[in-house]
């Protein structure tokens, strides 16, 4: 008998939340949030790749070492959809400690060398200096949020991100039981 699907995603969302949190501290040592203005997109890109492997291999060590080997994709997407309600909160509270406590100012840095590379880029572009001016005051004028909104903010879109790669990843880790082939051979092996 197998436990709730709740206690057996436990352990597989503590391995994800880990892994997120050391890609995000590779970012952060490296500083790689700043090497190009489009330094973001690769590492959205980057991350999305590893979590997408990391829930398949989850989803699919769940199905064979707990369910036997096989599972139906609803289960399968359930099982990723709990993985992502665990892991975003363990990450939005290592968020919350990182912006509270390890580096109070990393957000503000990292916004400056935004607005910095953004204005370079415009430049080179041929885009006015008065305009691109413009357009980095008004960077500026916004407001940063704070460490807890941010926290807060980052749970529903981690959720809906890993439900997304859940959504594939099911389908491929997806194995049903043919109950009518087994029921057949008993048949005929009764006969």
């Amino acid at each position: 008998m197998t436990n709730s699907i709740w206690k057996d995603a436990v352990t597989p969302s503590i391995i994800f939340a880990l892994i997120s949190i050391i890609v995000s501290l590779v970012v952060y040592f490296f500083d790689l949030a700043t090497k190009s203005l489009f330094a973001g997109l690769y590492i959205i890109l980057f991350s999305t790749i590893i979590n997408f492997i990391l829930l398949l291999f989850l989803t699919k060590k769940y199905r064979n070492d707990i369910l036997g080997g096989f599972i139906k994709y609803g289960k399968a997407l359930l099982f990723g959809l709990i993985i992502g309600i665990y892991s975003s909160i363990l990450v939005a509270s290592y968020n919350y400690v990182f912006s509270t406590v390890i580096d109070t100012e990393y957000q503000k840095h990292t916004n400056e060398k935004a607005q910095v590379m953004t204005a370079n880029y415009m430049l080179e572009k041929g885009i006015p200096e008065s305009k691109v001016n413009e357009i980095v005051d008004k960077m500026k004028e916004k407001e940063l949020p704070s460490p807890i909104k941010t926290s807060l903010i980052s749970i529903p879109a981690t959720i809906f991100f890993v439900f997304i790669i859940s959504l594939i990843t099911s389908a491929i880790v997806k194995r049903e039981q043919e109950i009518f082939v087994e029921e057949t051979k008993e048949t005929v092996d009764k006969n």
